[in-house]
């Protein structure tokens, strides 16, 4: 998913009210501690989120 579509698919399933700014700010926080990579560096806000599995 996209940006959008995480923001869109949280605000449907369980906060109606968090925005997108707040959801962008979380996806990078993931993206900082290892756990999302976007499928295109260049373009991060219009890019395809990928979950990457750490092994502890």
């Amino acid at each position: 998913m996209d940006s959008q579509e995480i923001h869109n698919y949280i605000q449907k399933t369980s906060f109606k009210d968090i925005s997108y700014n707040n959801i962008t700010n979380i996806i990078w926080g993931l993206e900082r501690k290892g756990y999302l990579k976007p499928e295109n560096p260049e373009k991060p806000n219009e890019t395809k989120w990928i979950k990457i599995n750490k092994l502890k």
